[in-house]
């Protein structure tokens, strides 16, 4: 059960970095969904570890005239 779990998962990730890397696939709707998730995954892990290190979003303000 657990490997075939497994290897889904693996095709999942591999036709999500196939999306990636190359834009012409034949089913595009699907290969964008996957591509989707991946990426809003990576950006959720990128700002918890700038959290984790202490670094804080800075906004920019306009100057004061």
């Amino acid at each position: 059960m657990f490997k075939y779990i497994t290897m889904l998962q693996i095709i999942f990730y591999v036709v999500a970095f196939g999306s990636g890397v190359r834009k012409v696939l034949p089913i595009k709707n699907l290969t964008k969904i996957t591509f989707y998730f991946v990426m809003v995954k990576h950006s959720i892990l990128m700002v918890w570890y700038r959290y984790l290190k202490g670094e804080r979003l800075m906004t920019w303000e306009l100057p004061k005239r």
